[in-house]
């Protein structure tokens, strides 16, 4: 244990009165237990816009470490935020969440790190993107056949089904090419009735009454009798 020895001054205002040793005791600094080490409750982990947050756990050691301050820091935080281990999600991508344990002081030489790659989707881009990889199989309108209804009928109802926030996803563009084989096939449809109209006798005379028109699957109501 440091300490002072001294010699009472004598003589003027301020003798020593008889006192014969001044000692003057202090304590040591404790002994400092530096940080070896930092792990992450999750190296991976996957979040989603608007869902709940995530929260991360970090272990210093050793135990009994002087100082076991954590910082938290988001290698892009427009795409996930960090504080005290609660990651949330901000936009589509990927981030790193970096945990530092400091040993409390400035010096970043001794800092130990760990982190956790945070991938983070959007459920309304994730929808709005299936809708438009139906759009992206349908055949241009000059290409389009009556084997494309069903397609066509699909790539619309995966579409209507789009909450409002989804279908701002897609744009007009896209939609265009929809609604371009839409018409083309009504085009289509319409003249194949007329087509039957026309021909309705001579099939008729040919087999005893009964018509038998095949255009796909297709099923058509002709003078008030269905026709396939």
């Amino acid at each position: 244990t440091p300490r002072i020895n001294g010699t009472p001054i004598d003589g003027g205002n301020y003798q020593s009165k008889g006192i014969k040793k001044i000692e003057v005791y202090g304590y040591e600094n404790p002994t400092t237990v530096n940080v070896t080490g930092i792990t992450l409750s999750q190296t991976e982990a996957a979040v989603t816009i608007g869902g709940e947050t995530l929260t991360l756990t970090a272990t210093v050691a050793p135990d009994d470490a002087t100082d076991k301050t954590v910082t938290w820091t988001s290698s892009d935080p427009t795409v996930a935020t960090v504080a005290n281990g609660v990651v949330t999600a901000v936009a589509a991508g990927t981030a790193t969440i970096t945990a530092t344990a400091t040993n409390g002081t400035d010096d970043t030489t001794d800092d130990k790190t760990a982190t956790c790659t945070i991938t983070v989707t959007d459920p309304d881009q994730e929808a709005a993107d299936a809708v438009l990889a139906l759009f992206d199989a349908l055949p241009v309108a000059d290409a389009v056949t009556l084997n494309d209804k069903e397609a066509i009928e699909a790539a619309r109802a995966a579409y209507d089904a789009l909450t409002d926030e989804q279908k701002a996803l897609v744009t007009p563009e896209d939609l265009a090419k929809l609604t371009a084989a839409e018409e083309a096939l009504a085009a289509l449809e319409a003249t194949g009735v007329e087509n039957i109209q026309g021909n309705v006798k001579n099939v008729k005379t040919m087999v005893n009454g009964q018509i038998f028109i095949i255009r796909g699957d297709k099923t058509y109501t002709l003078q008030g009798q269905e026709v396939k």
